[in-house]
């Protein structure tokens, strides 16, 4: 069941972002440099850094652990899906080796960047606007901002019975329904979480074509 779904919607969210893409005029190997562009400005600013304020110097390691976190992230997915879309079977071998390995790096980076980011994504008036298609007087909505705020809100949500459930399941007090029950959550909340990550990945690179980066 886990493995049709999962199939279903990462294709839909695929197709999705081609097409959104496509509207913009932006292409996945865009994305892809404007990526490593920014991992290789960042580098760059790092010996600037001493002579910069604090200010500054809170903006680079936002850019640093939001880069990061993404790199983890993407091998999180990779290692996670890879055996249930095109084996059917629960990790094992080499890829939960690697998954294992980044899972306690990654979560490390995400808290961080959550609490980096959790004061500009805020919501406040800016992130809405009035629909200009709807027939009704002074119906509004949330911009390309706002919705990556509630993305990125989200995301945190979301990111909590990820990491809770896998760490429940460490310990020996559930049994084999508990245990199982765990997984499912671990799934389910991870595949969310990749959706959402899709949608990011889309509003970002939709409001500039400059190197990757979250507002400010």
């Amino acid at each position: 069941m886990f493995r049709i779904l999962s199939v279903i919607l990462i294709v839909i969210s695929f197709i999705w972002l081609l097409v959104f893409l496509s509207k913009q005029k932006i292409s996945l190997n865009k994305i892809y440099d404007n990526y490593f562009l920014s991992f290789k400005n960042l580098f760059k600013e790092i010996k600037l850094l001493s002579s910069k304020d604090f200010p500054s110097k809170i903006n680079w390691l936002k850019k640093f652990f939001y880069l990061a976190t993404i790199f983890f992230f993407i091998l999180m997915m990779l290692s996670a899906f890879i055996n249930v879309i095109f084996i059917g079977d629960d990790l094992t071998g080499l890829l939960l080796l690697i998954h294992v390995t980044i899972a306690p790096l990654f979560s490390i980076f995400l808290a961080v960047t959550i609490i980096l980011y959790a004061h500009s994504n805020s919501f406040n008036k800016n992130d809405i606007s009035l629909d200009q298609k709807s027939l009704k007087i002074n119906r509004s909505k949330l911009n390309s901002n706002g919705y990556l705020k509630l993305i990125f809100w989200l995301i945190v949500f979301f990111s909590l019975p990820t990491m809770i459930s896998i760490i429940l399941s460490m310990f020996p007090i559930f049994g084999t329904e508990g245990q199982e029950f765990l997984l499912n959550i671990h799934r389910y909340s991870t595949l969310i979480i990749l959706l959402l990550f899709i949608f990011h990945i889309a509003l970002v690179s939709s409001k500039s074509n400059k190197p990757v980066t979250v507002s400010k």
